[in-house]
């Protein structure tokens, strides 16, 4: 769901016992440098705490094949949510990034066809 172009609305549901949703969350796009890399940052707060997170996404372009997609992601936590072990968040947050890319690629895939 995009809003003016410069924002998008997801509706997440973690699979994280005590956390679960759905929860609205907004990203907004800081430096875009088009056609080859954009940031996006997300700062969604609750009753379960806030999250303070960007992830820089960079397009490189092979000579006479495809483009690879390739990002990175930091996030800083506070209140509940910031309780809940590392090794349980990041599974979690990985999961929900490669099937953000992965509905990214059907998206992108369809308007090129």
């Amino acid at each position: 769901d995009m809003a003016g172009g410069q924002q998008m609305k997801l509706k997440i549901s973690p699979n994280i016992p005590g956390l679960k949703g759905p929860y609205n969350v907004y990203l907004q796009t800081g430096e875009v440098v088009a056609p080859s890399r954009v940031v996006l940052i997300a700062e969604p707060k609750s009753s379960i705490g806030s999250i303070k997170a960007t992830c820089v996404v960079d397009l490189t372009e092979e000579a006479n094949g495809p483009t690879n997609l390739s990002y990175n992601a930091h996030a800083e936590m506070e209140g509940k949510i910031a309780s809940t072990p590392e090794i349980i968040l990041k599974g979690t947050v990985k999961v929900a990034l490669d099937q953000f890319f992965k509905n990214f690629e059907k998206h992108v895939s369809a308007i090129s066809a």
